[in-house]
């Protein structure tokens, strides 16, 4: 390989290496909590010789319990068209516990989840993994321009 080509090489690696999105795998201990999806990252890849296609929601933390995780970011999950019950699952949840009668209405799901607020469960597996479960997406009414209103409760 001559120079100016393995300079070309190295070039177009690091612009990717700049476009990439930065991956951390923290998540907060086990138990739940109140978050906001914050973006969906999607794309395509090949596992195993077949395609499949994914999606990682970022959510921030709103609340839960312990009050130094408010802010923090975290990835929900990882889903994938390869493993269709966990992304099933997760996407009845997000559409009102209607399952979406395709992989692009569930794909649009997803993306449209941003910004949507949910209540999430952490729990930590027998392997040490631990993994987020959508609970429900709280409901939130709009009162205005850049204002919403948390649902009052008995408890309010």
């Amino acid at each position: 390989m001559s120079d100016i080509n393995f300079e070309q090489l190295l070039a177009a690696h690091n612009q990717a290496y700049v476009d990439a999105e930065e991956y951390n795998d923290w998540m907060p201990d086990d138990g739940e909590y109140t978050v906001s999806v914050i973006k969906v990252s999607k794309g395509a890849s090949e596992r195993d010789g077949k395609e499949q296609l994914w999606w990682r929601p970022t959510a921030s933390i709103l609340g839960g319990e312990d009050p130094a995780t408010i802010g923090k970011e975290f990835v929900l999950g990882f889903y994938t068209s390869t493993v269709p019950g966990i992304l099933k699952g997760q996407v009845k949840v997000l559409n009102g516990g209607t399952v979406p009668g395709s992989l692009t209405d569930a794909s649009a799901v997803i993306e449209n989840s941003v910004g949507m607020i949910l209540r999430v469960k952490v729990v930590t597996n027998d392997k040490g993994y631990k993994n987020a479960y959508i609970q429900e997406v709280v409901p939130v009414t709009d009162v205005g321009e850049n204002t919403a209103e948390w649902p009052q409760g008995d408890d309010a």
